[in-house]
């Protein structure tokens, strides 16, 4: 099986490696709520999490993204800077390349490839737009996509699938600020799924994939540490609590390649 497979591939990590860092190209990364914001590899099979030596953070940042070579993570107080850092997975390194302004601010980051990152785009108090935005330059250039529903806020994360689904966390922008998942075509924009979350999930702010299955990271209600679930990907969407760690999660990245199952 994959999962005894990856565990048993971070043991063999870490016997050959000893204090080197090795990032597997199924591992997450997860950056915190701090100010400067603190990145962490989370090894899922072994729920082992490894803070990061990241140079050149200096804020706080509601999202990451990343590819195999590339990250991501906002660098201003209106989330509309990124900054982007040239990564190698094995041994982990991370080497600050330059800043990208971004013709929108977002609370939320995916990677498509190196140039292309996924975007949240404020049109006015109750409409947003999901946009595509080309960083080869800076400020990059911005493709609209299609509008999340009417009064609908992006709560932290989103990914794009392999098989063509957008998959966001998200709430409603008004009393009782109901907290969804919620699954886009998208081409088209079309909403296929919209599942409530609890109350307890009121600050999910990180999405990833892992062995075929879907994981939620949230903070939990008291505001002290995260809680991962794991979420089923047919009805009735049943949440079950994964791991607890002890620190607070603000965004929630994977290489894009392994972003390969959606709701059904």
């Amino acid at each position: 099986m994959k999962y005894t497979t990856d565990i048993l591939s971070e043991i063999q990590t870490w016997c050959h490696y000893a204090d080197t860092i090795v990032v597997q190209t199924y591992d997450v990364l997860f950056n915190t709520v701090d100010n400067p914001t603190k990145v962490y590899l989370y090894q899922v099979a072994s729920k082992n999490s490894i803070l990061l030596d990241v140079p050149e953070i200096t804020n706080v940042s509601p999202d990451i993204a990343h590819t195999g070579t590339k990250m991501w993570l906002f660098s201003d107080n209106t989330n509309s800077i990124v900054k982007e850092w040239d990564i190698t997975l094995s041994p982990a390194s991370f080497i600050y390349n330059r800043s990208i302004q971004l013709t929108g601010m977002s609370a939320g980051l995916s990677a498509i490839n190196n140039t292309t990152l996924n975007n949240r785009r404020w049109v006015d108090a109750v409409t947003r737009i999901i946009t595509e935005e080309d960083i080869t330059s800076s400020p990059s250039t911005t493709t609209d996509k299609w509008y999340l529903p009417s009064n609908r806020e992006i709560t932290g994360d989103y990914l794009l699938t392999t098989t063509n689904k957008f998959i966001a966390l998200n709430y409603l922008g008004a009393s009782p600020w109901t907290r969804y998942i919620t699954q886009f075509d998208y081409t088209t924009g079309s909403v296929e799924f919209d599942i409530e979350l609890p109350s307890y999930m009121l600050f999910s702010y990180g999405l990833f994939v892992y062995d075929s299955e879907m994981y939620i990271a949230t903070i939990d209600i008291t505001n002290t540490f995260s809680e991962i679930y794991h979420i089923q990907k047919t009805a009735p969407y049943t949440l079950t609590l994964y791991d607890t760690l002890d620190y607070r999660i603000n965004g929630a990245s994977q290489i894009p390649e392994q972003l390969t199952v959606h709701f059904i």
